[in-house]
C-alpha cells in the first residue's frame, strides 16, 4: 500500500472546483524565469510534513501562499481557498481537508508583493 501524492491531490481539488479563482501551481513567482511567472492571482501549493496513521491515514500538511494584486484581495482569495478545500468532498485519493492554520498576511521578502499564506490538513486514503 502506498498514499497518494498529497500535493497532486490538492492541486486537482483547486483546479476541479476554483478553477476561475486563480491559476495554480507548485513554484513561488520568483522561481520563474524573469517574465514567465503566472499573471495574478496565482496560488502556490507546496506539501509539507506527513504524519502516518499506517495503514490506513496519511495527513500531510499543505502551505498554500495566494498571491494578489493588494493584501486585501490575497487575504480574501486565501479565506475562498480554504472554504472551497474544506468543502471539497471526499474521493479514492482523499478522505478530507482539515482546517489547520491561518490566513496571515504577508509581503513576499524579494518583491514586496502582498501575499497570504494558510495550511490545511490533507487527509489522504491509501491505495493498493
Amino acid at each position: 500500500m502506498s498514499f497518494p501524492d498529497a500535493q497532486l491531490v490538492t492541486l486537482a481539488a483547486l483546479r476541479d472546483r476554483a478553477a476561475d479563482e486563480a491559476t495554480y501551481g507548485t513554484k513561488f513567482p520568483d522561481e520563474y524565469p524573469e517574465g514567465e511567472a503566472p499573471a495574478l492571482p496565482y496560488v502556490v501549493v507546496r506539501a509539507g510534513p506527513t504524519s502516518l496513521r499506517w495503514p490506513v491515514l496519511a495527513v500531510a500538511t499543505m502551505r498554500l501562499t495566494a498571491y494578489a494584486d493588494t493584501e486585501a484581495e490575497a487575504v480574501d482569495l486565501a479565506w475562498r481557498l480554504a472554504r472551497v478545500l474544506l468543502d471539497c468532498p471526499g474521493n479514492a485519493a482523499l478522505r478530507s481537508f482539515g482546517a489547520d492554520f491561518g490566513p496571515v498576511p504577508a509581503s513576499d521578502p524579494d518583491t514586496g508583493a502582498p501575499l497570504c499564506s494558510f495550511t490545511v490538513a490533507a487527509r489522504l486514503r491509501p491505495t493498493p
